[in-house]
């Protein structure tokens, strides 16, 4: 699970700020 939860950091980290936004606005609707 550890495992898990440091790759998903990881692919947040590795998104940009625009890509980012688009998945928040998505999530919102």
């Amino acid at each position: 699970m550890e495992e898990l939860g440091e790759q998903v950091l990881g692919k947040l980290q590795s998104m940009t700020d625009e890509e980012f936004a688009e998945i928040s606005l998505e999530a919102a609707e």
